[in-house]
């Protein structure tokens, strides 16, 4: 896992442990979604921006889209768009499904 890009669909609990997981065995978390669509961050999603997107879908019940307004960097695409998660760029080595039902 060390190094290895991941994708993890969803952002509630399982995803948020399993991004944890990946982050503890040295791996680096690249997307994440929600049912509005999903976020690419290319520098990987830190310990600190994971504690960001806990605090946004437990406490505040908030979307990803606002991610992607706090930290410029990332691309936020709606679930709207058409263009799914799984067959986007960003040359992902592992790919956890922790959604119960992935739009994106």
């Amino acid at each position: 896992m060390k190094g290895a890009r991941v994708s993890i669909s969803g952002s509630g609990n399982v995803a948020q442990y399993a991004a944890e997981k990946v982050l503890d065995l040295g791996g680096i978390v690249v997307f994440m979604s929600d049912s509005s669509g999903f976020i690419f961050d290319a520098n990987g999603i830190s310990r600190d921006k994971l504690a960001w997107i806990r605090d946004l879908e437990n406490d505040r019940r908030g979307r990803l889209s606002e991610y992607a307004q706090d930290f410029p960097s990332v691309v936020y695409t709606p679930a709207s768009f058409g263009k799914r998660m799984w067959a986007s760029d960003g040359d992902v080595a592992v790919a956890l499904p922790c959604a119960t039902r992935e739009k994106s």
